[in-house]
């Protein structure tokens, strides 16, 4: 059955099911050239269009749409780009087979042809692909899960780059239809007046502790993701402050003058946006659910893993009972684990308290400060910052 949820005036999201055989719907989120949606409670197959122009086409209508009304309007843009998908290109790289016996596969988005070949040239190498060194070369600090992990080859890392030059084109092109969006907007004179952020769901691993491709893990290349604004009152500039998914919501309302949900998680984002940065004094909490064993006594049924994240420090505990300890002031590229370092002993014995104060939290407890001793100043967020790209340079360029 379509729906659309309370409170949107459209609703235009893709379809995910089994159609039978031969259906004129066949097609679905991740399918570029068949993107099935439903349509404010209508079904519509977008048969032989590039899933970001179907996207970016909406998306200008509906500017024309709600600039009719005096009152503001919000949108909420999901390209399915850079995410894999089909349909398959004579160019993507084929599953290999890797000494161990496991099969890498190497996924990529579908591109228009107008964008391929683009980034040939400018991509030279998967960005967790180091030119010259391992990867990782050590993985005993892991846990066991990665330490049947090899190397990338120097096919695989090959495979890698085309998939980065074809993920790098896929956001190209959703590039041109935010264009096109932008000069809609100044057309309506709409463009003064709005503000974008930019995020994403998710990062993603590409070649980085010997991940060719993925997620889900916490190290910092797949649990960070970006979060730029801009528009009327956004201050330039970096802000080394935590930004949660969660504080989206509080921050979006408070931007719109909308009155707070209860309960929430998360906190609105808005001063540091629009004024000074601050320091780091609240928790980054990751959790994530996959398969794996569970000895570790008291650890949520609904959870593989959680982990808190400090102005300094990560400590994550996975449902094996195994631990992870980074200190991302010396080793912002994650590649000594602590949690058996004696010399570590303390700050492990003050994270371990926090994780276990913040594993249930729920709404303003989830944002409560830190002990004064893990939170962070600005300045000193600055100089970590600056420290960990030069370390991501010297490894990986």
């Amino acid at each position: 059955m379509l729906y659309k949820p309370a409170g949107w005036t459209d609703w235009m999201a893709s379809v995910e099911t089994k159609w039978p055989r031969g259906s004129k719907y066949s097609g679905g989120t991740y399918d570029y050239l068949s993107f099935t949606q439903n349509v404010n409670r209508r079904l519509v197959m977008n048969r032989g269009r590039y899933s970001s122009d179907v996207i970016g086409a909406q998306a200008r209508a509906l500017v024309t749409k709600y600039h009719a009304s005096p009152k503001p309007f919000f949108l909420w843009l999901n390209p399915v780009a850079p995410h894999h998908g089909g349909p398959t290109e004579r160019r993507d790289p084929r599953d290999y087979r890797k000494a161990n016996g496991v099969v890498q596969k190497f996924r990529t988005p579908y591109t228009p042809k107008w964008v391929r070949g683009r980034f040939d040239r400018s991509v030279t190498h998967a960005p967790g692909v180091p030119l010259r060194r391992p990867a990782e070369p050590d993985l005993s600090d892991k846990p066991a899960m990665f330490k049947t992990m090899l190397e990338n080859t120097p096919t695989e890392k090959a495979r890698l780059r085309e998939v980065q030059q074809q993920r790098a084109e896929s956001i190209y092109a959703w590039d041109a239809q935010f264009g096109k969006l932008v000069n809609r907007l100044r057309q309506t004179g709409e463009y003064s007046n709005t503000v974008f952020m930019f995020t994403s769901d998710n990062g993603y691993f590409l070649g980085e502790h010997r991940q060719p491709t993925g997620k889900v893990l916490h190290h910092e290349v797949s649990s960070r993701v970006p979060l730029v604004v801009a528009g009327p009152g956004v201050q330039r500039g970096v802000r080394y402050s935590p930004a949660m998914t969660h504080d989206l919501t509080p921050t979006i309302l408070d931007i719109g003058n909308a009155a707070s949900l209860p309960q929430t998680d998360g906190t609105t984002l808005w001063p540091q946006i629009t004024g000074p940065d601050r320091p780091w004094t609240r928790p980054v909490l990751l959790e994530a659910l996959f398969k794996m064993r569970r000895d570790s006594p008291g650890f949520p049924a609904d959870l593989s893993q959680f982990a808190v994240r400090t102005g300094r420090y990560k400590y994550v505990r996975y449902s094996s009972g195994e631990e992870e300890l980074y200190d991302l002031a010396t080793d912002p590229n994650e590649l000594e684990g602590r949690q058996q370092d004696p010399a570590y002993a303390g700050v492990k014995a003050a994270l371990v308290a926090q994780w276990n104060r913040y594993l249930n939290c729920r709404g303003a407890s989830c944002t409560a400060p830190l002990p004064a001793a893990l939170q962070v100043p600005v300045p000193a967020l600055r100089s970590q910052a600056a420290n960990a790209t030069r370390a991501w340079n010297a490894h990986y360029n």
